[in-house]
């Protein structure tokens, strides 16, 4: 999911350097012929076509990508930190001064006698508890996909119906027109242009994993992930071997042993995971719907080019 940063900042940059050069024909050049007023209409319309048509895409692309994450590239859900399919939380006592309190450092030995713990940090250990349970409510795989599907979803609700009203509006124009504007020709090849950059973009980084995985398959695994030690004893490891000394409640005790439990699964699960799914699930819906973009509109550009116009 981290390549869709660079994607959606090449959808803006890419809509607002068309939306320009429409802007600057119909002023410089489709006012002379058309007027002033029916030249900016006309840029308006395909100014908003643009953007409405490439956001929309963009959340095909997202959509398509959650489906392949969930169904096809499962992989993918442990190659991003910024999912929730992380670790668990861990737990953190509060700061005493300037660093944080250590009030189980020694991990109660067997000869400890005496717990060091304050109501202070009976107070994290509680909240930690909590924390943790709500991970394991809501911290899985289908959650995140159900969040991206949100933002999938809203993306969609609002730039799919604007795309259709500005396409039919669009073509009613061409219809109504019977001298197609000077913005037209640039329209169809601008798009087409930009599904093929894309298209290159998305088969350039499809063959670049192919060939990784093929030719340097110990790339294929995320070493360094797999270089976290899963028995490094942590704060929450320590809830359990102090829970006779600091007199903790089983639920607490346990808690800490699923938490050993899933964080162990999740870095074994890290050492073996193709850390290119990811690439694989932005990459194929990409091409998929570059292509579309390109086909569509070099198809709608040879037409006008057959009429006589010429961009």
């Amino acid at each position: 999911m981290s390549n869709f940063g660079p994607m959606i900042f090449g959808i803006i940059a890419t809509s607002f350097v068309l939306s320009v050069i429409i802007l600057c024909i119909a002023i410089f050049q489709d006012t002379k012929t058309v007027g002033r007023a029916k030249a900016i209409s006309t840029a308006f319309i395909y100014m908003f076509s643009v953007m409405s048509l490439l956001a929309a895409t963009g959340g095909f692309v997202f959509l398509s990508f959650i489906g392949l994450r969930a169904t096809v590239f499962q992989d993918a859900f442990y190659t991003n930190s910024s999912t929730v399919a992380t670790n668990p939380p861990q737990l953190y006592y509060a700061f005493s001064g300037t660093k944080p309190e250590e009030p189980l450092q020694d991990a109660c030995n067997a000869s400890a006698t005496k717990c060091n713990l304050t109501d202070s940090n009976r107070k994290d250990i509680d909240t930690w508890v909590a924390q943790f349970t709500d991970w394991q409510k809501n911290g899985g795989t289908a959650t995140q996909t159900r969040r991206d599907l949100v933002s999938a979803l809203t993306v969609l609700v609002i730039a799919v119906p604007l795309a259709v009203i500005f396409l039919w509006l669009l073509k009613r124009h061409e219809k109504r027109d019977g001298n197609h504007t000077n913005i037209e020709p640039v329209y169809y090849y601008g798009l087409s242009f930009i599904g093929l950059v894309s298209l290159a973009i998305a088969l350039g980084v499809f063959v670049n994993v192919g060939f990784k995985s093929w030719l340097i398959p110990d790339a294929t695994h995320n070493k360094f992930l797999g270089d976290t030690p899963v028995t490094v004893q942590t704060d929450v490891d320590k809830l359990v071997t102090c829970a006779d000394v600091c007199d903790l409640t089983p639920a607490t005790v346990q808690a800490a042993k699923d938490w050993r439990t899933e964080t162990n699964r999740i870095l074994q699960k890290q050492q073996t995971v193709n850390q290119f799914a990811d690439d694989y699930a932005t990459t194929l819906p990409l091409l998929a719907f570059s292509a579309l973009i390109f086909g569509y509109h070099l198809f709608i550009s040879r037409r006008l080019t057959k009429r006589g116009h010429t961009a």
